[in-house]
C-alpha cells in the first residue's frame, strides 16, 4: 500500500509542492499575471464541452471563436476579452481562452437511405444553421460492368472455351466448332447461367446471288461485289475465305482468315491474319492472296463454311451482367482448354495493336530473330522497344516487316512469354516453326512488330478483363441561408489489391474482410488457406507480400500509391470471388477496392459544411447509393443547459491552466427564455450556478489540483435580491456584478447586456493589467451602465432600483460584496467605485483585506504557481543533492522577483521536509 504524507493537514499521495500560506504583509512591484480565462456559457454553434477535449479547445482571436461558435454569449463575451480596455492601465492581453459550451446542441442529420446502415451525413456545426443544408448523393461515374471486345479469328479446330465472372467460374463451356462459327457463339446467356452474353453477329453479306472478283497488294486482298453488300462490313470485322470458295484462287491462297480495314457499298479491304491449307483444316505458313479476275458467282449457301465463298462475323463483345460484390471491382477471365496458347490469339484486340518501335528508334535501330524450339526472340540494338508487353499478350508480325524469315515462316500471331526494353520473347501460335532473322535494320519502318494486349487466359500468362470504369459518386449540398458549398469531387473507384486462389481440385474461391480486419478464405473442393489477421501486416505491400507465399495465392498491390497506406483501408467485403479459372498461369480476378475509406477521408479532409458519421454495417464497404434527389438535413437544434450540464462543464474543466473563471449566466433560465436568450427547454438557476462555480474554484484551487482560479459572477434581479446572492456566494474566490452595461456584441451592434457582459470587461481589465493591479476606478469598455431591477434586458422603461449617486445604496452593496460602478466625482465617465472585492466570507477578520480583494488573491495564487513550479524540479532528487537550504534559496528568489527589494527573503528553515528524495 502507498505511503502518504500529510500537507496542510491533508494526506497526500502525490510527491508535489504544498506551499502554506501565512498572510503578514503586502506585495508590490509585481509582474504580469497569467491571463488565460475560462468562459462557460451558451453559443448558437460549436460543439458542447462534452464533445471537444477542453484541454485544447482554446482561443487566442475573436475570428476563431466566432468561426468555431457563431453567436450567443460567449462570443460575446470573447468580444470583451480580445478587445483592449479603455484604462492606460490596460496594456498587456488576455493569453488563451478556454470555452465550455453548456448548451446541448444538436447535429442537423440525414441519414443515407441505401445500402441500410451506411451511416448518415452530418452538418458540420451545431445549431439549427445546419437545418439549412440541401444535399444530395449523386453518380459521378457509373460502374461498367466487366466487358472485352475482340476480333474473332475462329480456331481451325474445335475448342472449349471457358468464361469465369468475378471471380466464379462458369462449369459450362462455350462450345466453338471447328473451321467456323457456331450458333453458341451468338448468345451463351445458357452456357453463362445468364450471367454474361458473348454476342458477335454473323453479317449476311448477300440477298442475291452477285459476281465477285479479287485484286490483292502484298497482304491484303480487296473484294470487289456487283451488287450492294446487305451487310456492309466494318474495320475490325472478321472476314473467312473457306477452302471451298469460288475466290479461293488458283493456288488456293486466299484461303484463310482476314480482318477487315475497311469497306464500301460493294468491296471489302481485307488483311490477311491466317492461312490455312487447300483441306481447310489446318494452318500454314503464311503466303499472301491472290488476284481472281471473276466474275466468280456466288453460289450455294453463304452461311456454312462449307458452301460459302465468303463470310463476314462482326467484333465479338463479352457482357457480364452481373454486379461484383460491394467492395469489389469486376473482373472477366477467359481460358480455353488446358490454357491452349494457339487459342489466346483467336481474340485480337486488332484496334489495339500498336507499334512497339517509335520512328525514332526506327530510324536507327536494328533487330534480329533467334529461335529456340517454338520460341522466337525479338531483340533490338541501337534502340529500345516503346512498350513492354506481359506474358500473354500478343504480338504481330506483319508480311512486310524486315523480320518475316524465309517463306514468310515469321508472319502471324504470338504469344509474348516475356519481354524486356531491349528483348521479346515470343510463342507461335499457329504450331509452326519460327525462323531465325540476322540482324537487319529496321529502316524506319515502325511496324516491324506490333503488339496487343491479350485478353484470354494461356500458359503463358493469366489474363483478366477488368471493368473500364469503377462507380464514383460525390456529394452536391449547399447550405441555401449562408451561401456555404461543399465540395463536389468524385469519390472512390480505386482497387487495391488484386487477389487470386487456384487449385485444381477447387471448385469455388471467396475472401472476406470483416470488421475486426480478419481476411477469411471459403474453398469448395479443397481445404482453404487459413484465415489471416490485417493487423499484423504494416502496409498493403508487406500484405500482398505475405500472401504470395501461401499455396494456390497469388496477390498484387492494384494501385502503387496504396502500397504503403495501412490494411484498414480494404473495404470489408463479403463473399468476394477468386477462384481463377487458369491451370497454369493464375489470373487475379478478385479485385478488392478501398471506397469506405475513401468516403471516410473525404469528409474527414474536406473541412466544409458536412461530415460523416459512420452507421452499423457489420461490413464497412463500398459507396452509399445515389439519391434521386436533394433534401434538407434536420434536428439542428440549439439545445439546453441545465444545472448538471454547468457542473458537469466545469468538472471537464478542472485542470484547464485558466485563472479566472467567467460564467455567462446572470438569472434562472425561466427568465432567458422568456427573452429568447436560451432554448426552452433550459432550467438552469443562477443559485446553482453560483454554487457550482464557487466550488469548483475552490477544488480547483485546493492541494490536490493547484489550479489556482477565481470566479467572475454575476446576478440580474432586483437591489435587494442582489445583495442577498452575494451573501448567499461568500466565497473569497468570488466576485459579483449586478449591474447590466451597455456595449457592442460580437458582431458591432450597440446593445444593453445582462451583468455577465460587466464581468467580461473586467475579466478582460485584471488580464490586460499586470499583476495587483487593482479595478478600482478603472474604465472599462462599455458605454452605459445601469440597474433597473428584474425587467427584462430589452425593457426601455428605466427603473432606478439601484442608485450609483445614493451614497446609502453603494455603500449596502459595498458592504454586501457586490462591484459597483458609478460616476466618479469631476467625470463624465463610470468607473468601478467599489473596492476590487469578493463577495464577504471574512467579516470582522483580521485579514479580511487580504482574502476580500481579488487583485490580492491574484498575487497570492501566482505566487504559488510560479514558486510551484521551480521547487517541482526538484521533485526526485535526492536530499543530499537538493537541501533545505537550496530550496529555501529558490523560494527567497522567486518571491524577490515579484517584490524586489522590500522582501528581506525567507529562512531556511522555513523549508522544513523535502522528502525521502527516492
Amino acid at each position: 500500500m502507498a505511503n502518504g504524507f500529510v500537507a496542510n493537514g491533508t494526506t497526500q499521495y502525490i510527491p508535489g509542492v504544498f506551499p502554506n500560506v501565512k498572510v503578514e504583509g503586502d506585495l508590490s512591484n509585481v509582474v504580469p499575471s497569467p491571463r488565460n480565462v475560462l468562459v462557460v456559457g451558451e453559443a448558437d454553434l460549436g460543439e458542447p464541452y462534452d464533445e471537444t477535449d477542453m484541454r485544447s479547445n482554446s482561443f487566442t482571436d475573436l475570428a476563431s471563436v466566432k468561426a468555431a461558435y457563431g453567436s450567443g454569449p460567449v462570443v460575446d463575451a470573447c468580444s470583451q476579452l480580445f478587445s483592449n480596455q479603455p484604462n492606460s492601465v490596460f496594456t498587456g492581453s488576455v493569453g488563451r481562452v478556454y470555452i465550455a459550451k453548456t448548451n446541448l446542441s444538436t447535429q442537423a442529420t440525414k441519414t443515407i437511405s441505401a445500402p441500410t446502415g451506411y451511416g448518415s451525413v452530418v452538418a458540420s456545426i451545431y445549431g439549427e444553421k445546419g437545418n439549412y443544408i440541401k444535399s444530395q448523393i449523386k453518380t459521378h461515374t457509373s460502374e461498367d460492368l466487366a466487358n472485352a471486345s475482340w476480333t474473332w479469328l475462329p480456331p481451325i479446330v474445335a475448342a472449349n472455351m471457358y468464361v469465369n465472372i468475378n471471380g466464379v467460374n462458369k462449369a459450362s463451356a462455350v462450345s466453338i466448332s471447328a473451321a467456323g462459327f457456331t450458333t453458341s457463339l451468338s448468345d451463351l446467356g445458357t452456357a453463362l447461367n445468364l450471367e454474361a452474353t458473348l454476342v458477335g453477329a454473323f453479317k449476311a453479306l448477300f440477298s442475291a446471288t452477285p459476281d465477285l472478283s479479287v485484286t490483292v497488294s502484298g497482304d491484303t486482298m480487296t473484294v470487289t461485289c456487283t451488287a450492294d453488300w446487305t451487310n456492309t462490313p466494318v474495320a475490325g470485322d472478321t472476314i473467312l475465305v473457306p477452302n471451298a470458295s469460288g475466290i479461293k484462287g488458283a493456288t488456293d491462297y486466299n484461303i484463310g482468315a482476314y480482318v477487315c480495314i475497311s469497306a464500301t457499298a460493294r468491296t471489302i479491304v481485307a488483311t490477311k491474319i491466317r492461312s490455312y491449307n487447300a483441306a481447310g483444316n489446318a494452318e500454314v505458313a503464311h503466303v499472301n492472296p491472290e488476284a481472281v479476275a471473276g466474275p466468280v458467282a456466288v453460289g450455294g449457301t453463304q452461311t456454312a463454311w462449307a458452301s460459302a465463298e465468303i463470310m463476314c462475323y462482326g467484333k465479338e463483345t463479352l457482357d457480364s451482367l452481373i454486379a461484383p460484390q460491394t467492395g469489389a471491382g469486376g473482373s472477366l477471365e477467359i481460358t480455353g482448354a488446358s490454357q491452349a496458347i494457339g487459342f489466346a490469339a483467336n481474340a485480337l484486340q486488332w484496334s489495339e495493336l500498336s507499334a512497339l518501335l517509335d520512328q525514332d528508334v526506327a530510324s536507327k535501330a536494328s533487330v534480329s530473330a533467334a529461335v529456340t524450339g517454338s520460341d522466337l526472340t525479338i531483340s533490338i540494338t541501337d534502340g529500345l522497344f516503346n512498350d513492354v508487353p506481359e506474358a500473354g499478350d500478343i504480338a504481330y508480325i506483319p508480311y512486310a516487316s524486315v523480320l518475316k524469315g524465309s517463306a514468310n515462316a515469321n508472319v502471324g500471331l504470338f504469344v509474348v512469354k516475356s519481354a524486356t526494353i531491349s528483348s521479346i520473347v515470343l510463342n507461335k501460335c499457329d504450331g509452326l516453326t519460327p525462323v531465325v532473322v540476322s540482324s537487319v535494320f529496321a529502316n524506319g519502318d515502325t511496324n516491324v512488330i506490333k503488339w496487343a494486349p491479350g485478353i484470354i487466359s494461356n500458359s503463358l500468362g493469366g489474363k483478366v478483363v477488368k471493368s473500364s470504369a469503377e462507380r464514383k459518386v460525390n456529394v452536391e449540398a449547399t447550405n441555401v441561408k449562408y451561401s456555404e458549398e461543399f465540395p463536389d469531387t468524385a469519390i472512390g473507384g480505386d482497387i487495391v489489391l488484386n487477389l487470386a486462389y487456384y487449385n485444381v481440385s477447387a471448385t469455388a474461391a471467396t475472401v472476406s474482410i470483416d470488421n475486426n480486419r480478419r481476411m477469411s478464405f471459403t474453398v469448395t473442393g479443397v481445404t482453404g488457406p487459413s484465415t489471416i489477421y490485417l493487423n499484423k501486416y504494416n502496409s498493403i505491400r508487406d500484405l500482398v507480400d505475405y500472401l504470395n507465399t501461401i499455396t494456390g495465392i497469388e496477390a498484387s498491390v492494384a494501385n502503387s500509391k496504396y502500397a504503403s497506406y495501412p490494411t484498414t483501408i480494404l473495404d470489408a467485403v463479403q463473399t468476394v470471388g477468386i477462384l481463377s479459372g487458369g491451370s497454369v498461369q493464375t489470373a487475379e480476378v478478385g479485385r478488392i477496392k478501398c471506397d469506405y475509406y475513401l468516403w471516410e477521408t473525404f469528409f474527414s479532409e474536406a473541412g466544409s459544411i458536412l461530415e460523416f458519421e459512420a452507421g452499423t454495417m457489420v461490413y464497412p464497404a463500398g459507396l452509399p447509393t445515389a439519391e434521386g434527389s436533394a433534401s434538407y438535413l434536420s434536428g439542428g437544434a440549439v439545445g439546453a443547459t441545465t444545472n448538471a450540464r454547468v457542473t458537469s462543464a466545469l468538472a471537464e474543466c478542472l485542470l484547464v491552466p485558466v485563472r479566472q473563471v467567467l460564467p455567462c449566466f446572470s438569472r434562472d433560465a425561466r427568465y432567458d427564455v422568456e427573452e429568447g436568450m436560451t432554448d426552452s427547454a433550459s432550467t438552469y438557476t443562477i443559485d446553482g450556478i453560483h454554487t457550482a462555480v464557487i466550488a469548483h474554484c475552490n477544488t480547483a484551487s485546493n492541494d490536490t489540483n493547484r489550479r489556482w482560479r477565481v470566479a467572475a459572477l454575476s446576478f440580474h434581479g432586483s437591489f435587494a435580491n442582489s445583495v442577498a446572492a452575494a451573501t448567499t456566494a461568500y466565497a473569497h474566490r468570488a466576485s459579483m456584478a449586478f449591474q447590466q452595461v451597455k456595449t457592442t456584441d460580437a458582431d458591432g451592434n450597440v446593445e444593453w447586456f445582462l451583468p455577465w457582459m460587466l464581468q467580461a470587461a473586467i475579466v478582460a481589465g485584471r488580464s490586460q493589467a499586470s499583476l495587483g493591479t487593482s479595478m478600482l476606478r478603472k474604465t472599462f469598455r462599455y458605454s452605459a451602465i445601469r440597474h433597473i431591477g428584474n425587467l427584462p434586458v430589452s425593457s426601455t422603461t428605466y427603473v432606478r432600483d439601484f442608485d450609483d449617486d445614493d451614497l446609502g445604496d453603494i455603500a449596502e452593496a459595498i458592504k454586501a460584496g457586490l462591484l459597483v460602478f458609478g460616476p466618479v466625482a469631476g467625470s463624465t465617465v463610470n468607473k468601478m467605485i467599489s473596492p476590487d472585492a469578493t463577495t464577504k466570507s471574512d467579516v470582522n477578520s483580521p485579514t479580511a483585506y487580504f482574502y476580500e480583494r481579488t487583485n490580492v488573491i491574484f498575487i497570492l495564487d501566482e505566487v504559488l504557481e510560479t514558486a510551484r513550479n521551480a521547487l517541482e524540479n526538484y521533485i526526485g532528487s535526492r536530499t543530499n543533492d537538493v537541501s533545505p537550504q537550496s530550496a529555501a534559496s529558490t523560494v527567497d528568489t522567486i518571491l524577490g522577483g515579484f517584490v524586489g527589494s522590500s522582501l528581506q527573503g525567507i529562512k531556511p528553515s522555513t523549508v522544513t521536509d523535502l522528502g525521502n528524495g527516492a
